[in-house]
This record gives structure tokens, sequence and C-alpha cells, in this order.
């Protein structure tokens, strides 16, 4: 087990070791050193205040990561144009609305996907946003496809999804 924390924010990492595991599926009830409310950040899951837990780790999920966190994350709200023109900024005002405390610094995971569904390297960004917030800026090219493209931003530190879908105009 490891702890990460920084101000109010506690991550913990729990792996399993195979070498001294017992054979098939062992339900473990830990009992965290902190209050607050607690997120299964791999299954991207809010689970209630954080109070003891049971966890299954073995061969096919040897691992669980959860946070706990001073405050309750209600939303993830993403703000970005309906149109924009290619060869311009996609800006997208990005913020957590949440209950109980003002929110720290979390880590979105932002990525902008063209029409025809494909990933690229270049449209995707980790994105460190203190207070629970930031302006994403990103340059169009002139020669983008048209179409709906979207934004995705995920809340690395709650695993909350947003889509936005915003139009491109003018480009090729």
């Amino acid at each position: 087990a490891i702890q990460f924390q920084k101000d109010g924010m506690n991550v913990f990492f729990l792996l399993r070791n195979p070498v001294l595991a017992a054979s098939g599926k062992m339900i473990q009830t830990i009992q965290f050193p902190v209050k607050g409310y607690l997120y299964d950040l791999l299954k991207g899951k809010y689970l209630g205040e954080a109070s003891p837990t049971e966890v299954v780790l073995d061969d096919a999920v040897p691992a669980a990561v959860f946070g706990i966190y001073p405050y309750r994350i209600e939303a993830l709200l993403v703000n970005v144009a309906d149109k924009i023109q290619a060869g311009k900024d996609l800006i997208a005002k990005i913020q957590l609305k949440v209950q109980g405390a003002r929110p720290e610094t979390h880590i979105f995971h932002v990525e902008v996907i063209p029409p025809d569904g494909g990933g690229n390297l270049l449209l995707k960004r980790n994105l460190v946003a203190e207070n629970g917030t930031l302006e994403f800026h990103l340059r169009t090219a002139y020669n983008d496809p048209n179409g709906k493209w979207t934004l995705r931003v995920k809340d690395v530190m709650s695993g909350l999804i947003t889509e936005k879908t915003f139009l491109l105009e003018g480009g090729k």
C-alpha cells in the first residue's frame, strides 16, 4: 500500500503481492487513515464518505486505487462554443463543481476527437487544474476536417468524464 498526499487530497494505491498472496479471490477490508469523500479511481466511481471499504485483489485485478478528498465532486463542467472556425482557437472552460470545501489541485485528461473518431497523440493532454479550474486552448488547423468534433474531459482524481461536441467549420 502506498499513500500520496497533497494539501487535503489523498490517493491510496493497493497492490497485491503475487508471491505472498493466497491463491483465489480474497476480500480485504481497508480502513483509511483519513476522513473525507471516497472515490474508486480505476472504476471512476464515488463510494460515499470514507469508511472501512472492502476490496478484492486477485490475479485478474491485482491493484486498487482510491482517492479521499475533503469535498464531494458533484459535476465536471465543460463550457465550449457550439461552432468554431478552422484556424482559430478552441477555448474550453473546465471546472469542478464541489460540495463541502474549495477544490484542490486536480489533473484533467483532455482529448479532442475529430469527426472520424480517430485518435491523435497531439490532441491529448494531461493538464493541472489549480483549484479544480482551468481554461484549455487548442489552435485548430485550417485544413482540419469540417464536422462534429468531441471534447472529452476526464477528472483523473475522481474518474468523472464529460463530453461536449462542437462544429468545426471552414476546414477541408
